[in-house]
């Protein structure tokens, strides 16, 4: 091996990427733009998750707990409510993720028992939510048992002999009751099934629309079609038509996996799941041709593509919900496509409700193609007229 030639050819290489400042770009970017974006949403602690907080007691000891939850970093109490079936609604209906009631009798428990019972609601619906709400609740029940302790020496006068030990009192136990709306806790497997089937969706989608047009440019064959009586339109139909019966098999095969192979368990109604997959599987697809139709070679497409999946995946709510993000993180996880299809898989496939149930998802996601078809069109029609 001679080193003169293989210096040429490394120094041949290094023009030619230079010379490609867009897949420089992407292949650079791509990179910075997934830690970046993944140390924004998900580089602090999950804090502010709303919940609900009912007081059916309303006696001394009871606004003590009302005081201690609402010190809470982690808890933000959005909601007021008087009993327990209020409460128990609102995380119902996905207005909150969990629920702190204080049941009636809970003052005189605590002064004539030194225990006492406070009823946790919550929804298994996020995993990461889910145990970062009990891990809070156990911690504000140990705060709370040393302090309700202190109140009832001091009502005894007995406070100077606590430190002793010799009061006499038992000390303060607090019990959580926790309460799911959803039964038992999902497990990892049922709450990230929406992920992988969404970015197996939109892979497939993006990755085959991306590379259509780009192809038909590096093949030079794409002067011969404008020259024919097709018009632009029927040409990106056409290509639209075959990749969508494509990428919705491949769909209909990973559910068919799920479902029998590893005992997928379905809430929600099939339908509306199908329906789902397709409205999300058009707008991918869409947004594939409008990457193809300035995108130079398949391969620039497809790192093209690359640079969308890879935030995306980060953005679309599975790890923690936008919800318990800061402010600049949530904005772009509600711009992102995917989060609206997993949300509404999560709440289709666990929660057994319907398309109808999520209006904003689903104007979301007609938005998303009507601006992707358009744009990709516009675009076509602008470079290859």
């Amino acid at each position: 091996m001679a080193l003169h030639r293989l210096t040429a050819v490394i120094f041949k290489e290094f023009k030619q990427l230079l010379r490609d400042p867009r897949t420089l770009a992407v292949v650079l970017g791509a990179p910075l733009v997934f830690i970046v974006s993944f140390g924004m949403a998900y580089g602090g602690e999950i804090k502010h998750v709303d919940i609900a907080l009912a007081n059916e007691d309303r006696e001394l000891f009871s606004w003590y707990v009302v005081q201690e939850v609402s010190s809470s970093k982690v808890f933000k109490i959005s909601e007021y409510v008087d009993s327990f079936t209020g409460a128990r609604n609102l995380v119902e209906n996905g207005r909150v993720y969990a629920a702190i009631v204080i049941p009636s009798g809970f003052s005189k428990s605590i002064s004539m028992l030194s225990s006492g019972t406070i009823y946790l609601v919550i929804t298994h619906s996020s995993p990461a939510i889910s145990r970062a709400v009990k891990a809070e609740a156990n911690i504000v029940m140990a705060r709370l048992q040393a302090k309700l302790l202190n109140i009832l020496l001091k009502q005894l006068g007995l406070e100077a002999l606590s430190s002793s030990g010799k009061t006499g009192i038992q000390p303060v136990k607090l019990d959580i009751a926790e309460i799911s709306t959803i039964g038992s806790e999902i497990g990892m497997f049922t709450f990230y099934s929406p992920l992988i089937t969404g970015l197996t969706l939109q892979n497939a989608a993006l990755t085959l629309a991306a590379i259509s047009v780009a192809r038909e440019k590096e093949r030079r064959t794409i002067e011969q079609l404008i020259m024919t009586p097709i018009t632009r339109f029927e040409f990106l139909m056409g290509k639209f038509i075959v990749y969508f019966i494509f990428s919705m098999l491949i769909t209909f095969i990973s559910f068919e996996i799920l479902i029998n192979f590893f005992s997928l368990v379905l809430m929600g109604s099939l339908i509306d799941i199908v329906f789902l997959n397709i409205i999300f599987c058009i707008g991918s697809l869409t947004a594939g041709i409008a990457i193809s139709t300035f995108s130079k070679t398949q391969m620039q497409a497809i790192e093209i593509s690359t640079f969308i999946l890879l935030p995306s995946a980060v953005f679309c709510g599975a790890i923690i919900p936008p919800e318990a993000t800061p402010e600049y993180a949530r904005v772009i996880i509600y711009a992102t496509p995917l989060y609206h299809y997993f949300d509404s898989m999560i709440n289709i496939m666990v929660k057994g409700m319907t398309l109808t149930d999520m209006p904003n998802h689903l104007i979301y996601l007609a938005c998303y193609i009507a601006v992707t078809f358009i744009f990709s069109f516009k675009t076509f029609t602008k470079r290859i007229g």
